[in-house]
C-alpha cells in the first residue's frame, strides 16, 4: 500500500483531496492511504511526504527521519523557509514550483473560467517504484477556484511519483469539477 503524507495543516485538505480525486482514476482505493501530518500525532512511515506550505506548528522532521531511503520528499522549492530543511537520513528529493531549478515546473499559466498551465518535468526523476520518468510537458487544468497553482502542482506531482504514466493519462490532468 502506498502511504502519502501531506504536511500542510489546513491547506493540506485541498491538495490531499485533489490528489485523491486523481489517484481514484488510476488506482484501486485500497492501494493507497493519504494522511495530513500534523493532524495525527502518531509518527508513521510514509512513501511520499509532501511539503507545500510551511507551518510553524508542524514538526515534520520525526516523519522525515523515519522515511525509507527509497521514499520521496516532494518539496515546494519556492517556499524559502523549506529550502534549509535538514534531514538526518538520505531520502530522494523531488522539487516543484515556478523556480526554473525545480524538478517539476509550471509555465504558460492562463486564467479564464479555470486556470490552465503547462507543467514540465525538467530532468529524469524516479517514481516510487524506481521507474524513470523522462523530461516532458503536460497540461493541468484547475477548475477548483480555492486551489492554488502550488496545490495543483503538488497533487499532480504525487500522482506522477505514484507511478501513473503521463502518456496513459493523456498528458492532461483536470482538477475539480468542470
Amino acid at each position: 500500500m502506498l502511504k502519502i503524507g501531506f504536511a500542510m495543516g489546513v491547506e493540506g485538505y485541498l491538495t490531499s483531496d485533489a490528489t485523491e480525486d486523481i489517484l481514484k482514476e488510476y488506482f484501486d482505493e485500497a492501494s493507497y492511504e493519504i494522511d495530513l501530518i500534523g493532524i495525527r500525532e502518531e509518527e508513521k512511515e510514509y512513501d511520499i511526504i509532501v511539503l507545500n506550505h510551511h507551518k510553524e506548528n508542524i514538526d515534520i522532521l520525526p516523519f522525515l527521519n523515519k522515511m525509507d531511503p527509497k521514499g520521496i520528499l516532494l518539496l515546494n522549492s519556492d517556499e524559502k523557509i523549506l529550502q534549509g530543511l535538514s534531514v538526518k537520513r538520505p531520502v530522494r528529493l523531488v522539487t516543484f514550483g515556478l523556480n526554473p531549478k525545480s524538478s517539476i515546473t509550471a509555465s504558460s499559466i492562463v486564467e479564464n473560467d479555470y486556470i490552465s498551465m503547462q507543467c514540465c518535468i525538467q530532468r529524469v526523476i524516479e517514481d516510487i517504484g524506481g521507474n524513470e520518468i523522462y523530461p516532458q510537458e503536460f497540461t493541468v487544468n484547475i477548475y477548483d477556484r480555492n486551489m492554488t497553482i502550488y496545490d495543483a502542482m503538488a497533487a499532480v506531482s504525487v500522482v506522477i511519483l505514484s507511478g501513473v504514466d503521463i502518456e496513459k493519462a493523456g498528458s492532461l490532468f483536470n482538477i475539480g469539477n468542470h
